[in-house]
């Protein structure tokens, strides 16, 4: 009874798959995506991700379908694909600083992604402790414990300083840098996340001691060096402006 049943369902399938629905199939498989599958979301035969990058090859100078393909990847922490989305909005929009700052995120997520990927696969467990283990072995395993998570910290905290921009940059830098002083690609990159900031003659400032700091470590930085010289031209000549006497007018008597 049972195998009669599942022959009678399998002849109604081959019957109806040479019917309407074997139609209905080959339809799926020759639509296109509509802009609604990759903007909301909202498709019921497309993926969002599948339906953006299929739409895009023939609509790359649209910048919402970039927006939804790049902002879905980034939901999905898919950074890897993330950064390579990233890059081709920007080929098609080489002036879009939205994209720019973007793509600098997702390689800085990508990069702690990896490692702490690397670190994971590659990480010992320690076992756990007997009762009978004196109690300076556990004291040292958990100062272990602590040492590794304070590494761990530094680690990230630089890749973000070096990858990102802005605010979220200087506040990775300066964490980083109370751990490792030493470091003149710490302070570099402070300096150029002041700059990177709304351009103002305060953040010019900070990164001015940015820079310098990282020169007293590396003296022999020869890029640093021109950053600092150019920065301090366009400084002089803003304080030189703002000393400068207006010129006097004086009323002519007409009588």
């Amino acid at each position: 009874m049972i195998m009669t049943s599942q022959i009678f369902k399998k002849l109604l399938f081959s019957f109806i798959i040479g019917g309407e629905i074997f139609i209905s199939a080959v339809s799926y498989a020759t639509y296109p995506p509509s802009f609604s599958d990759c903007l909301y979301g909202d498709g019921e035969e497309y993926d969002q991700l599948e339906a953006c990058q299929q739409l895009i090859k023939s609509n790359k100078s649209n910048r919402d379908l970039h927006l939804a393909l790049t902002k879905t990847l980034d939901q999905r922490k898919k950074y890897k694909q993330a950064v390579e989305a990233y890059k081709n909005a920007l080929l098609n929009f080489p002036k879009d600083d939205y994209f720019q700052q973007k793509l600098n995120m997702a390689t800085s997520n990508y990069d702690e992604q990896k490692w702490l990927s690397t670190r994971k696969n590659g990480q010992i467990k320690t076992p756990k402790s007997h009762s009978t283990v004196h109690t300076q072995i556990v004291t040292t395993e958990k100062s272990a414990s602590l040492a590794s998570s304070s590494a761990v910290e530094f680690k990230l905290n630089k890749i973000r300083c070096l990858r990102l921009t802005g605010r979220k940059a200087i506040i990775a830098c300066d964490k980083a840098i109370k751990v490792n002083s030493k470091s003149a690609d710490l302070y570099i990159a402070k300096g150029d996340a002041y700059l990177a900031q709304k351009s103002s003659e305060k953040s010019s400032k900070k990164a001015i001691k940015a820079y310098k700091l990282a020169l007293n470590i590396d003296t022999n930085d020869k890029k640093t060096r021109n950053k600092l010289k150019n920065l301090e031209k366009q400084l002089r000549s803003i304080e030189k402006k703002k000393t400068k006497p207006k010129a006097k007018s004086y009323a002519v008597n007409k009588n």
